[in-house]
């Protein structure tokens, strides 16, 4: 007696493999989606960064395992992702470099400047507690990373500067909302 293949099997897992495929290729390519209110929702490019990131670019970091972080992702701050800790890239505007003056106070100010959308929280939407950073002069090969899309954003006014190496690369839109 022959036996049948199983089609109703392959009608689902063809598809699914190709699916996965497709993703894993987009991924590799660099595509990525943004699911945060930091910036727009939607699909952007990870691009090579080569040498130093320039200011006001956007950029993918992946954040250091700090006891900051452990906590923001307790909190669903940050996902799970492909990044050292476990965590997901960020995805932030380089605001300032090495040896900017920055007071962090009622908002963030940059040599003097108060930052759009740079209001500091004592609690966030929760009503949890949270810390600013203290402020002061970004050390060498450090970025004070923030979003002046959503002052609600979890970013340097919280966790300081990033260094050099957590900056993975460029961010740039291709279909956002």
């Amino acid at each position: 007696m022959k036996r049948m293949a199983p089609t109703g099997l392959y009608r689902v897992l063809i598809p699914v493999s190709v699916l996965y495929a497709l993703m894993a290729g987009a991924w590799i390519a660099g595509l990525r989606y943004n699911t945060t209110p930091s910036w727009p929702m939607g699909f952007y490019l990870l691009e090579a960064l080569d040498g130093d990131p320039d200011p006001q670019s956007l950029v993918f970091a992946c954040p250091p395992d700090t006891h900051r972080f452990r906590e923001a992702y307790r909190r669903r701050y940050i996902g799970a992702g492909p990044c050292p800790g476990g965590y997901t890239p960020i995805l932030k505007m380089v605001i300032a470099g090495a040896g900017t003056e920055v007071k962090v106070g009622t908002g963030v100010s940059v040599d003097g400047t108060v930052l759009r959308n740079s209001t500091v929280f004592a609690a966030d939407g929760q009503g949890r507690y949270l810390t600013a950073w203290v402020g002061g002069r970004v050390p060498n090969n450090h970025y004070l990373l923030m979003s002046d899309h959503f002052a609600g954003s979890f970013d340097s006014r919280y966790f300081g500067p990033l260094h050099r190496k957590q900056i993975i690369g460029n961010a740039r839109p291709l279909l956002t909302w």
